[in-house]
């Protein structure tokens, strides 16, 4: 008992000795001897523009630094000063006699001035960038140090920006059930691809491209994990799927194919010859959506009006509520009766799903979900570059944007609010594209796959 207390007294008197003046940051000198000093060639300064996350679901904003950002190597470099400018004095700290620069104190990451390694928990590596005087100026690696701070950093050079992104405080849970849907057997020569069009109900609704109950054949994949094929065979492959009426629909030549998937029904509707050879077509409720090179065109198969309901190019379009969302030079808009309203321009491409419109910028790595009636940005959610990500509103409210294990939700109409890092997922499920629902308490992760398998279902109760 006694020999306790005197561990427990020693720790007292090392936890004051730092409250008291003690170096929180114990010097290690000692593990960057032998490492000659190497001073790089002149870094040039870097032109990337720098935006950061100050809160959640805000634009980024620009950050204003009291030094050029600097390259080396390939890699941005920044000031020390406003380094800590951005993740805080306390987060960063720089040992001037010993010229070495400390991170974190748990974890703790070491770098010495001008010595290409690192040291972290007590173990050395070799680095590329490295902390290094530019004048009076010390200049230290802007992605290596923020990623070690919990930091996601995206850097697109063709917009030549660099994306700051701080790191969320995020609930760790445990799902409730993975459920494995049966496999497709017997599993027919060539390459098996799911394509999922409808989340909406307990089960999904998706397309097979060789499947048990036919070549190209429509299915649902029920709560349980139970497959349920239908008797349509869907070819030639939708092009697009109304939810309201539960119709996909497709182009066929000089022909329409409807399919039924309420009634299990397939139906041909000729075209209008004005119509033939459309770039693109979409269904909106009972009304058919075409593209051609002089606008977009609108064709009702019960009165087999057509009418030109947009007047001028487009490279692309999409069609909600008789709204339209069209794309032209890199540009996107959106027309409607009362008018156009140019979309801010994002880089990335534009998804109509009244009553807002997603802007998925790929290639900075930022959802942006617009209301459509007020024209504002009401949620701006990064995620990490590169990584197979999925977005998707239900219920016209509830947007589910995950990465891997990673699921950010939110209650566009609400105060709802989950940033969720999911425990125990099984190996299967990481790296490939996991499609999330989310209907404001029930989660789901639909996880598409190649092969044998159909999808994997995972469910989390919020």
């Amino acid at each position: 008992m006694k020999y306790i207390l005197k561990i427990q007294a020693l720790l007292l008197l090392c936890a004051l000795s730092v409250l008291l003046g003690g170096s929180a940051y114990p010097a290690d000198a000692a593990f960057f001897e032998g490492v000659e000093k190497v001073r790089p060639p002149a870094m040039e300064e870097e032109t990337a523009a720098l935006l950061a996350f100050e809160a959640e679901d805000e634009e980024p904003r620009a950050v204003q630094t009291e030094f050029p950002l600097r390259n080396m190597a390939g890699s941005a470099m920044i000031a020390l000063e406003d380094l800590q400018a951005v993740a805080g004095q306390k987060r960063v700290h720089f040992d001037p006699e010993k010229e070495i620069l400390y991170l974190n104190q748990i974890n703790r990451v070491a770098m010495s001035v001008d010595r290409p390694v690192y040291t972290k928990q007590s173990n050395r590596a070799l680095v590329s960038v490295y902390p290094t005087y530019v004048g009076g100026t010390l200049y230290v690696p802007l992605r290596f140090l923020l990623e070690e701070m919990g930091y996601t950093v995206n850097y697109a050079a063709e917009k030549n920006t660099i994306l700051i992104v701080p790191p969320r405080k995020a609930t760790s849970v445990v799902p409730l059930r993975q459920i494995a849907v049966a496999g497709i057997e017997p599993y027919r020569e060539g390459r098996m691809l799911t394509e999922i069009y409808d989340l909406e109900g307990s089960t999904i609704l998706a397309r097979g491209d060789k499947v048990p109950g036919g070549l190209a054949s429509l299915f649902r994949i029920t709560e349980e994990g139970n497959i349920l094929y239908s008797p349509l065979c869907a070819d030639p492959v939708p092009e697009d799927y109304d939810a309201e009426t539960n119709t996909a629909a497709a182009i066929d030549g000089d022909a329409i194919v409807l399919y039924d998937l309420l009634r299990g029904k397939k139906r041909t509707i000729a075209i209008p010859s004005m119509l033939v050879g459309a770039k693109q077509m979409r269904i909106d409720g009972d009304t058919l959506y075409f593209l051609t090179d002089d606008g977009i065109y609108s064709f009702r198969e019960s009165s087999r009006a057509v009418r030109r309901v947009f007047d001028g190019e487009a490279d692309s379009f999409d069609v909600g509520g008789g709204r339209i969302l069209y794309s032209r030079g890199g540009r996107s808009g959106l027309f409607q009766g009362d008018g156009a309203w140019l979309l801010p321009e994002t880089g990335g491409e534009y998804v109509l799903d009244a009553p807002y419109i997603l802007s998925d910028d790929t290639a900075l790595g930022i959802v942006k979900v617009y209301d459509m009636n007020t024209r504002k940005l009401i949620s701006a959610i990064p995620y990490e570059q590169g990584a197979v990500h999925s977005v998707r509103i239900t219920g016209g409210r509830y947007l589910a944007v995950g990465r891997g294990t990673k699921v950010i939700l939110r209650d566009l109409a609400g105060e709802g609010k989950h940033n969720l890092d999911l425990l125990n997922i099984a190996p299967a499920v990481r790296g490939r594209k996991v499609i999330w629902q989310w209907n404001g308490n029930l989660l789901k992760g639909y996880v598409q796959a190649e092969g044998k398998k159909i999808a994997q279902c995972v469910t989390v109760h919020m």
